[in-house]
């Protein structure tokens, strides 16, 4: 495994990109429901429904963590990309050892 780099670093070399905004706040992971393919990220269905249904829904928070732990995206080019949050949602390269404490 290559040398840990700092988030700043991992961002300026493509390794991490924003995919929304923290400013959505409790609507963040409807706005991910809504905005990107859940089966490209591996998202179960029944988890999709529950985050379109919104945070209304009893089992919000829970499909949302789920989601967080076990989706990932593969790209054109074989890399997979996987979620985090801190107030923003990204998306990092999972090969890549990044300091997220920087």
């Amino acid at each position: 495994m290559a040398e840990e780099m700092s988030r700043e670093e991992a961002a300026d070399a493509g390794y991490i990109e924003v995919l929304l905004d923290g400013a959505r706040g409790i609507y963040l992971p409807q706005s991910f429901a809504d905005r990107f393919d859940m089966d490209e990220w591996g998202v179960s269905e029944e988890d999709a429904t529950i985050l379109t249904e919104g945070p209304d829904h009893e089992h919000y928070d829970d499909a949302w963590d789920s989601v967080l732990e076990a989706a990932e995206h593969t790209d054109k080019d074989g890399h997979t990309w996987k979620l985090t949050q801190d107030q923003d949602l990204f998306a990092y390269r999972s090969d890549i050892d990044i300091d997220w404490e920087d």
